[in-house]
């Protein structure tokens, strides 16, 4: 009994891994997940004109239940009948007797539904096929002899379209002994039952015709099983595809009529008319001439934002329409085409992105395009503070979705389309993690929607921290007699970055004016000690063992990842203490975000809803969850997505901390509770980040970097920089 349970695992899972479908190794499972993606009322799904054929309804997921405890594994198999698709699946547990089979199908009606057809393994399913002509489906069993319990019984049950069983017929031309599995199953007009098997033990593939009552007509041994299935004909008979060519067989003689010698690998092909077949391939379907090398494209798959991996099966109805049950990203799926007949143009919107936002957004494009075939995004990459850019916003003739990161958009809000109504339509505030949202808000009003976001702060290791202001900051560092370095940076940028980074944060907060009142503090006694910490640490070592061992006051860091806490807490164990930048009421920790999404408003009406949907994608569970895997994302603005980032703390992941020693986490080192409980205290400790506008920014670095390279004195830094903020903010 044990040596049968583990024959029919193993068997199940060898299904499963050599293919029962043509294609089931590259398909991948597809996600539980009811979310609202991909659903925008005002934007109406239709395919494009872009080719002979366009997809009459969406392309239809099949996808099977899940279950966690399940083991991997477990072999599909799918079938079309006439108005319907169906597909087997085999749930496979530890215990043999747990195990159950499920069919997926969809009916007529387009509805979906899931039933149980065998539990345990007295019997099992392990294919399924088409009956031609009908709604019916074939199904291929095995029941296990009660009396001897090493003994097989096949069977071949008649499902009607609501898997309800009409006959079952009992195969006996099959071994009783040893398990033989079919690849391909069908039944043609005249009743007639075709079927390539596989017997694991013997090393054999076999064809097999036999009549209604099971009697075996024809026997044909195969060479291999790569390759090799079968494909209803128009007039109801069944032909074989091979290596060699396409043939169908006469059940009676066994004579063979010979349809095609195309080499069918990686293809699956069909009889479309008397000198014409039908190819369809990952690439795409075609139409080609028999007996050259001559195709026409009816249907390109990218041309429709639809990734194929492989072709499970297909139909032609009697007005030529083609559907299609196909392997791709998300397993099984269903496509109905038809010959186009009313122009669809692909309506294009171009996304302006930085190099690492063109990285991170391709996921969600990719995503958007295969929902929307008729509208397609188009990534068009630019460097920052581009003159080029800014100069097609003001004009109204940019791009319509702007990675706002590319200029300092809270000055360019006359530009940009309000975003706040429409985030409240997609309705997504409650999945949110609340304190993100602020950091797109210009007045109040939304204009750059967060799609991930990091924290900027600041640790501090033996040194005792505090809440500190600048004062106490500042007091802090002439205090600690020991320190050999303040904080972490290059020599080359170490005195501009102690100034710009740790003294001021924003026009509104700084410790060297007062944006209020527009008065300057840099003739001060407090701004030439900055300046000469600045100069006097600015060539000295900054290494994380300096903050360990008390000889650096602080290190700033930025945590992109969760993984990054979990390296901070084993890095610094009990000295982990994040007490964040001084700012002028006390220790501040930053949240930023990386390239949030803009709207031009200069849209037209069709465009904001397109882009609208986009954005909705793009915060969809799906599209966060897929983003999270690229390098140029950082923490998910969802609540769900960002617990899952966390859960996905592991010993392998290498997010490095700039000076910080780079680490792989151990097994017993991984504590994900203590590591969401870390995150979250630093979110709801933390605020939005004000990011300093470029001009000022960089009036500050060009003056500060001339008295640091001794280009200029003291004096004149001091009076260059009175007059030229003063400017500044008076302007």
């Amino acid at each position: 009994m044990r040596k049968l349970c583990l024959r029919i695992t193993v068997l199940a899972i060898l299904l499963c891994l050599c293919g029962c479908s043509r294609v089931s190794e590259n398909e991948t499972g597809s996600s539980d997940q009811t979310e609202e993606m991909f659903i925008e009322t005002d934007l109406v799904w239709k395919d494009n004109s872009l080719d002979a054929y366009s997809a009459a309804k969406e392309t239809i997921v099949i996808s099977e239940t899940k279950d966690e405890k399940a083991l991997n594994g477990g072999a599909t198999m799918a079938a079309m009948s006439k108005e319907g698709v169906a597909v087997l699946k085999k749930h496979l547990y530890e215990k043999a007797d747990d195990s159950w089979d499920e069919i997926t199908y969809l009916n007529r009606s387009g509805e979906l539904n899931r039933v149980r057809i065998a539990e345990g393994i007295q019997k099992q399913a392990w294919g399924i096929g088409s009956v031609a002509d009908s709604n019916h489906y074939v199904l291929f069993m095995t029941e296990k002899n009660k009396e001897v319990s090493e003994e097989l019984h096949y069977l071949l049950v008649e499902l009607d379209e609501n898997l309800k069983e009409i006959r079952n017929t009992e195969i006996a031309y099959l071994s009783k002994e040893q398990y033989e599995f079919p690849l391909s199953i069908m039944v043609d007009a005249n009743g007639y039952c075709h079927m390539i098997t596989e017997n694991y033990d013997a090393g054999e593939v076999c064809y097999y015709i036999s009549d209604s009552d099971g009697k075996l007509m024809q026997k044909m041994q195969q060479s291999q099983k790569e390759g090799i299935y079968l494909q209803l004909l128009p007039d109801g008979s069944v032909a074989l595809h091979t290596e060699k060519g396409v043939n169908a067989y006469s059940p009676v003689s066994g004579e063979a009529t010979r349809f095609s010698d195309l080499e069918v690998e990686n293809s699956y092909c069909m009889d479309w008319n008397q000198k014409e077949i039908l190819l369809l391939t990952r690439q795409g379907i075609y139409r080609k001439e028999r007996l050259t090398e001559n195709k026409e494209p009816l249907y390109v798959w990218l041309n429709h934002g639809i990734s194929v991996s492989g072709i499970a099966t297909a139909r032609i109805d009697d007005s030529k329409g083609i559907s299609v049950l196909f392997t791709g990203e998300q397993g099984y799926q269903y496509v109905h085409l038809v010959p186009t007949e009313n122009e669809v143009t692909v309506v294009k919107i171009p996304f302006a992105v930085s190099r690492s936002g063109k990285e991170m957004y391709a996921e969600a494009v990719t995503q958007f395009n295969k929902a929307y075939p008729a509208y397609h995004i188009t990534l068009e990459e630019y460097q920052y503070a581009d003159s080029k850019l800014l100069t097609k916003i003001t004009t109204g003739e940019g791009p319509i979705l702007i990675d706002a990161d590319l200029l300092e958009w809270e000055t360019q809000t006359k530009y940009l389309e309000p975003l706040s109504s429409a985030f409240e339509q997609i309705g997504l505030s409650e999945v949110m993690v609340p304190e993100v949202i602020e950091l797109g808000k210009s007045k109040e009003e939304i204009y750059a929607v967060p799609t991930n976001f990091y924290i900027r702060t600041v640790v501090s290791g033996k040194v005792p921290a505090c809440d500190w202001n600048y004062e106490q900051f500042l007091s802090a560092i002439q205090k600690e007699e020991s320190l050999e370095a303040i904080f972490n940076s290059s020599s080359l940028d170490y005195g501009n970055v102690f100034v710009t980074k740790l003294f001021m944060h924003g026009v509104d907060d700084s410790f060297l004016w007062d944006s209020d009142s527009k008065e300057v503090y840099f003739d001060s006694e407090a701004f030439r000690t900055i300046l000469r910490l600045g100069k006097e640490y600015e060539n000295k070592n900054c290494a994380y063992e300096q903050l360990m061992d008390g000889t650096m006051l602080c290190m700033a860091i930025e945590i992109m990842r969760p993984q990054q806490i979990a390296f901070t807490r084993v890095l610094m164990g009990d000295h982990a203490n994040y007490v964040g930048y001084p700012s002028s009421d006390g220790a501040k920790h930053y949240l930023s975000t990386r390239s949030p999404i803009a709207m031009s408003a200069a849209a037209t009406e069709e465009e904001r809803k397109i882009a609208h949907t986009f954005i909705k994608t793009v915060l969809s569970y799906d599209t966060q969850a897929a983003m999270a895997k690229s390098r140029s994302f950082c923490m998910s603005v969802r609540e769900d997505v960002l617990d899952e980032q966390v859960d996905a703390i592991n010993t392998h992941d290498d997010v490095p901390i700039l000076h910080f020693p780079q680490i792989q986490l151990e097994e017993d080192q991984i504590d994900n509770e203590a590591d969401r409980k870390t995150l979250r205290e630093l979110m709801e400790g933390a605020i939005p980040e004000k990011k300093m506008p470029r001009e000022l920014q960089m009036l500050m670095i060009e003056e500060l970097e001339g008295y640091f390279t001794d280009a200029i004195d003291e004096n004149t830094i001091i009076n260059n920089l009175t007059n030229r903020v003063s400017l500044y903010l008076a302007e």
